[in-house]
Parts: structure tokens; sequence; C-alpha cells
């Protein structure tokens, strides 16, 4: 079960991003489903999951758009709210020939109220996800995983540090951008971040780190999983899959470096494919990556 953002991405092609005031010509343009929870959710559905979308969408084009998508692709989409009304989040993205992006986005005004949400059903889910885009329904639903015994999963993004901290707080695995690290501990080097916003000693703490891999702190042992290399073309959603990869794993039983592995795959796999929904990895893109991967020692840096 995934929680949080659903946005529509216009996507513009171009050979650089855009520095100041300018007007850039874009070699093509996409328009395609967005947003960290949806894009996680599809992840798991390309993945062999069973997958549950939580999440508010307004009742115009751009939701009705969306939610066909997602039920076409094979996300359960009973959780998706559409609120009469309210306009759907979406956001412009460029994206260079080298793959970084810059991203606006408006996210919407709709309802923040979550007492709708279906949380009698965390209890049969092998794992939840929640990103940070929706304050009061990650918390309920995380409040809930907790309840039930659910392993529960953070996409702990950059955004407000107090509601960053108040998440955190709340889930098994939280799991930051850089960014959002720097942002909740006010410390430059991810070691000591982790190791700041580490809540009990229990909790699993982890970052990605870009092409430098992802840092993890489990059971009080710090590691590191390195990152593949690849000829990346698309930076836009690869934390998303990230995230859906690694919650699909956990809810499998994997362990967390096993997890952050399999995340790491899927990312790497991602990386390579600019069609947004439609290009996510397969579990035999998965299993062709590894098996090119064998015999490497995933622990070194």
């Amino acid at each position: 079960m995934c929680l949080g953002g659903m946005t529509l991405d216009r996507v513009f092609l171009v050979e650089t991003l855009p520095s100041g005031p300018s007007k850039t010509i874009a070699h093509d343009f996409i328009e395609r489903g967005g947003g960290m929870a949806a894009t996680a959710a599809v992840a798991v559905a390309a993945l062999g999951g069973a997958v549950r979308l939580l999440s508010r969408v307004g009742e115009d084009l751009a939701g009705q758009a969306l939610v066909t998508e997602l039920e076409r692709i094979g996300v359960d989409t009973r959780g998706v709210l559409r609120v009469q009304g309210g306009r759907t989040s979406t956001s412009a993205v460029h994206i260079d020939s080298a793959g970084e992006r810059m991203l606006t986005n408006f996210p919407g005004d709709l309802p923040r109220d979550a007492d709708w949400l279906p949380l009698s059903d965390v209890a049969a889910q092998s794992a939840v996800l929640a990103d940070i885009r929706w304050l009061e329904g990650a918390e309920a639903l995380l409040d809930a995983a907790r309840r039930c015994r659910v392993p529960s999963v953070l996409d702990a993004d950059a955004g407000d540090p107090a509601s960053l901290r108040r998440l955190c707080a709340r889930a098994n695995h939280a799991v930051f951008s850089e960014q959002g690290l720097r942002q909740l501990s006010g410390s430059d080097d991810p070691e000591t971040g982790l190791r700041k916003v580490l809540a009990d000693a229990e909790q699993v703490i982890g970052v990605t780190l870009g092409d430098r891999g992802s840092l993890w702190v489990a059971g009080g042992d710090l590691f590191h999983v390195p990152a593949l290399k690849v000829e990346a073309i698309n930076s836009n959603g690869v934390g998303d899959v990230f995230h859906g990869a690694y919650t699909l794993a956990i809810g499998e039983g994997a362990t967390v470096r096993e997890a952050a592995r399999f995340a790491t795959l899927a990312a790497a796999v991602k990386c390579r494919d600019i069609r947004g929904w439609n290009g996510m990895p397969s579990r035999a893109d998965i299993e062709e990556l590894q098996a090119a991967r064998a015999g490497v020692d995933w622990a070194s840096p």
C-alpha cells in the first residue's frame, strides 16, 4: 500500500537546463503520470507486486487521465479520492541531455483530511510506503501500520523539517534523499546525519546518494550499497522507483541489505529509460542486471 502524491508531469526534453530569465526550445515533449507515491506504486506493479494507492486528485481531466492510466497498469485505485472542484497536482519538468532534471510543481488544492482512508485494510498488507507530500495521510497510515505491526517505509524527501521529524519518528524504515537528510539533521555528512535522525535502535535509516549509492544504519551497523554504473538518460522518478522497489522487497521478507540492493538495481534500470510509468523495470530486467553484477562485492564502496 502506497500513500501520497500523484501528479501529471509535463516533460520538456532540452539540451541544457534553463538558467535565469530565458526562452528554451524543447526537442521533445512527454505528458505522463508522476508523483512520489504514485510512481512507487507503478514500480511495485511492474515488479509483480499487488499494490493499492491511497491518494487524492481533482475531478478534472488530469485526475481522470491519471486514474485511468494507473488502472491500465494494474494499480488498485480504490483508495484514490476524486475531489469535486479540486485541482490535480501538476509539474513542469525539464530534462537535459545528461539526464539531469529541473522541476516546478503545483501541489494542487485538495483537502488534507485523512478520515476517509481505509485504514482497516492496513493489517492485510505486507508493507506500506508513505511520502511526505500529504502529512495528515502519512501520519495516519504510519500509525496504523505500527499498530498492526506492518513494516512501514517513509520516502523522506526534502520538505518542511518539522513534518519530516514527525513522520520519521513513526516509520520503521526512513529512506531519505540527500537534501531531505541535510534539512532534518543540519549536517552535510551523511553518516553524521543518519545517526542524528535515528529515532531508536530498531529503526532503519537510509539515504540515497545518487551515483555514490546509498548509506544505511540498521541494527546499529553502518553499511554502504554502491550505485551501478549505467548510461543514465533520466533521473526523474528514479528515487520513487527506488522506494517502491525497496518497500516491495521488505514486504517480501528481504533483509535491509537485500532490499537496498534490489532497489539499487531497479533504480539503475530506470535511469536508462525516459518513458515514465511506461518504462518501469520488470523482474526480468532486475535479474538480467543482477546476473551481470555477479561476483562483485556489494559491500565495497
